[in-house]
């Protein structure tokens, strides 16, 4: 019997282990064999509906109970998108079921009856959940462009020069166009996440900063005020330099990864908490961009353009928040931290300067829990940087995939009066991160143990490992050390252990993937090895 109701708020009840119990009674896979709760609580974010073939419907917003009588339910939930929304997989939520499947989802009763504990749990009151994971942003476009990156395929000279600069000879170069068409790419896909306008390449600039670019690289600086002294300085560049977010590194950078790192911000340590280059990038005027890049040096002009924007920014847009929603994970790291930020969005009239944030506060709570996080470093300025009011702080202990709810309060009006703001906020890596790395024919793996090459400095390898217990993990390579990193992940993409030294770990039990790589996650990395062998030995 299936009896459907709205609610909108249940207390939890807690959960023991043995009711997760695979349960063997015939019931249909996907997760079926776990159903014995007498309801299921169905919860639908923005983005779609999850119907039934009989005529139940829980559309966005709503949180809807069905009851579980007896051992006759029957039902397959299936979760349907809207236009602008994707689904992708049920959430991983405590007590869920389904989860991590694209599937609709069949859950059933059958068998129960020669239970005496199911049926006894069919009477009680506990409550399992289900939920549709909707995106709303091009997850194809993110999907392909991460791949891209850790394979720099936009990260070769080929790829970016038409002419290549010529840095003794004080030459730019000439970019080909697909490079700026990358970066405008990025920008919009980035822009969309916040519900802000596309904006347009003005190729006027193109000159300007390349020539900042070269500038930076001769000079080795970032410095948006080079002097007529400095090598390969012309007025051009400095008028690039003066109005662009700037970027550098030790080797070519591909656009959309620059474009990524100024919206995250991350790495701007001397202003980290003030997120300058973020604000332009999100500024909901921007209109329009020129890129540039000498030898990893890039430069985005963004502002003081000879024309006026053509974007409309939505009459009611009313603030820019990041992270925001279903938020890839390249824009959004832990280390260093990336602050997360709002900005109001002013009146006709109100200078964006006014001052909103005087007497916010924030909370940032996990949905699931009710855990309320730490906040560090709450951060307020009305510099003129895109939008000037900006609040930003750091969160202490937030994790990839979980779902969290902002609440930033006492935000003071134009008009007068104070209002308070919530937002959801998930960033999401588990769609976009990539642990599966194909070995080569350099590379080969026996049993528990494995042997290859590194052909690149960003070359990775993987594998799948069923383990459970307790085993000793060691590494070597043509160094007295290990000289490179082994990585495990867990079926979720969860980083469970990260080591360039030999360790013991005990496995709960399961498959993970193994991964070798130069580098671990947060940038650190061996230069010069090329050889690796890796042994898992069962010590129980």
């Amino acid at each position: 019997m299936m009896t459907p109701s709205l609610i909108r708020r249940f207390s939890d009840q807690p959960l023991t282990r043995s009711l997760l119990r695979p349960l063997k009674y015939g019931l249909v896979v996907l997760l079926a064999t776990w159903l014995v709760a007498c309801k299921i609580v169905v919860t639908v974010p923005e983005g779609g509906k999850v119907v039934t073939e009989d005529g139940f419907v829980c559309r966005a917003g709503e949180t809807c109970v069905i009851e579980v009588t007896d051992d006759s339910f029957d039902s397959t939930f299936t979760a349907m998108p809207d236009a602008q929304h994707t689904f992708t997989i049920w959430a991983p939520k405590r007590s869920a079921f389904c989860i991590y499947r694209s599937a609709p989802c069949r859950l059933s009763t059958a068998g129960f009856a020669d239970s005496e504990f199911l049926m006894e749990v069919l009477a009680g009151d506990w409550e399992f959940h289900l939920q549709p994971v909707f995106v709303s942003y091009d997850l194809d476009y993110w999907q392909e462009t991460v791949e891209e990156i850790e394979e720099r395929t936009a990260a070769t000279e080929s790829f970016l020069y038409a002419v290549a600069p010529n840095i003794g000879g004080c030459d730019p170069g000439v970019l080909k166009p697909q490079v700026n068409q990358r970066a405008l790419e990025a920008t919009n896909q980035t822009r969309s996440l916040h519900h802000l306008p596309d904006v347009d390449h003005d190729t006027f600039y193109d000159g300007q900063v390349q020539e900042s670019s070269l500038v930076q690289r001769a000079n080795n600086y970032l410095n948006h005020f080079p002097s007529s002294g400095d090598a390969c300085y012309t007025a051009n560049a400095e008028k690039g330099a003066s109005t662009s977010n700037l970027g550098g590194g030790s080797r070519l950078s591909d656009p959309a990864a620059d474009v990524f790192g100024w919206t995250n911000d991350n790495e701007n340590l001397a202003a980290r908490m003030e997120a300058g280059h973020r604000r332009w990038m999100l500024f909901p005027a921007l209109g329009y961009i020129a890129y540039g890049q000498v030898d990893g040096f890039a430069s985005l002009k963004v502002f003081d353009f000879h024309m006026q924007p053509r974007l409309s920014v939505p009459d009611d847009l009313e603030y820019v928040a990041m992270p925001y929603k279903y938020y890839p994970y390249p824009l959004v790291s832990k280390e260093p931290a990336t602050p997360w930020s709002l900005s109001m969005v002013p009146p006709a009239g109100v200078d964006s300067a006014f001052n909103y944030f005087s007497s916010a506060q924030v909370e940032v709570i996990a949905k699931d829990t009710g855990k309320t996080l730490p906040i560090e470093n709450l951060h307020k300025d009305n510099k003129r940087f895109g939008l000037a009011n900006f609040l930003s702080w750091d969160v202490v202990g937030w994790d990839y995939d979980v779902e969290y709810v902002v609440r930033v309060t006492n935000i003071r009006l134009p008009g007068g009066g104070n209002r308070d703001i919530e937002y959801p906020v998930v960033v999401d890596r588990y769609h976009l991160f990539n642990v599966d790395h194909p070995l080569e024919p350099t590379d080969a793996k026996n049993g528990n143990r494995l042997q290859g090459n590194f052909n690149t400095s960003d070359d990775l390898d993987s594998y799948s490992q069923s383990l459970r217990g307790l085993y000793n993990v060691a590494g070597t390579s043509e160094f007295s050390g290990m000289g490179f990193f082994i990585r495990i992940y867990d079926r979720w993409k969860r980083l469970v252990k990260s080591s360039d030294q030999p360790f013991q770990m005990d496995f709960k039990g399961g498959n993970y993937t193994v991964v070798i790589g130069l580098c671990d996650e947060s940038g650190g990395c061996y230069q010069t090895t090329k050889t690796y062998g890796v042994t898992f030995t069962a010590l129980e």
